[in-house]
């Protein structure tokens, strides 16, 4: 036995511990100050959820007031998802906006319509859908009716508003997907669900809204314009859209496969008269 190498096999030893004592050390300060951070963003993102709540009183619709803000809409250049539709531009919101807490249920649709367009039965909170934008004009019309109060859906300037929640990520929670806050394509999203979520099951928004990414696909009100030119601002009125001419409908749904679909600033467009089971809507409340 050569007793000569022992003494440098427990200097060796000894260095190898005091290295992992190291790494050890390096690791944990890292995970501390990464839970700081967390906690500070949950603790920053419940403080900025609205505490203003209106409800329709004959469907229960609840309705998040979201104050007159400017921000800037669009995905920026430098991010290699970012679409050649998706130009940044600044928008202000003159007034305050109400927006639907929830997408539009299939029971609230039976409720003011009698009966459901969905080709199979479905669970009453899960979101209406197989409606187009037309349809979406007789519902409005006819809970008006019924309410005395004024609806219209969201402008595509006001939608985005409300899904950012006064963030600038591709998400509204970071740059990446994180598992189970948003029902979409599985592979992604990490969720046992197969199809349609139920409304509401999924975590909300900064601004308290749920649902905004993932779900369904959600019809707005504004004409679909490539290169923001005001469209995404306004409501196009029915009676002079041409059936060639298509809306901004935002969000992603259930079945979307790719995360770039799936964020705050992707657009996508359909024709007025379409309708099929990945595209619903949530309302917004137009305060007397």
């Amino acid at each position: 036995m050569n007793h000569q190498n022992a003494p440098k096999n427990s200097i060796q030893i000894q260095l190898a511990i005091v290295i992992l004592f190291l790494l050890a050390s390096v690791t944990l300060a890292v995970y501390l100050k990464y839970k700081a951070q967390s906690d500070n963003v949950i603790n920053e993102t419940q403080a900025q959820i609205p505490t203003h709540k209106f409800i329709e009183p004959i469907t229960k619709m609840p309705f998040v007031q979201l104050e007159k803000s400017c921000y800037i809409m669009g995905s920026p250049s430098s991010d290699r998802w970012t679409e050649a539709d998706e130009r940044q531009h600044s928008v202000c919101l003159k007034q305050d906006i109400w927006m639907g807490q929830y997408e539009v249920s299939q029971a609230q649709w039976e409720q003011i319509m009698g009966e459901s367009p969905a080709y199979k039965q479905l669970h009453p909170k899960h979101p209406i859908t197989e409606v187009s934008w037309y349809d979406i004009q007789s519902f409005i019309q006819k809970l008006q009716q019924k309410t005395g109060q004024q609806f219209r859906l969201p402008t595509e300037a006001e939608w985005e508003y409300a899904v950012r929640a006064n963030t600038t990520t591709r998400y509204y929670w970071g740059n990446e997907l994180v598992k189970q806050q948003m029902n979409c394509y599985r592979h992604y999203c990490g969720d046992d669900i197969k199809g349609m979520a139920k409304v509401g099951e999924f975590p909300a928004n900064p601004f308290g809204l749920y649902d905004m990414l993932g779900n369904v696909w959600e019809w707005t009100c504004s004409l679909y314009d490539k290169d923001y030119q005001g469209s995404e601002q306004q409501c196009i009125n029915a009676d002079v859209l041409k059936p060639n001419q298509r809306i901004s409908i935002r969000g992603g749904s259930w079945a979307s496969s790719t995360p770039r679909r799936l964020r705050s600033a992707d657009r996508h467009r359909a024709y007025p008269n379409e309708k099929d089971v990945y595209t619903g809507f949530r309302l917004v409340w137009l305060k007397n």
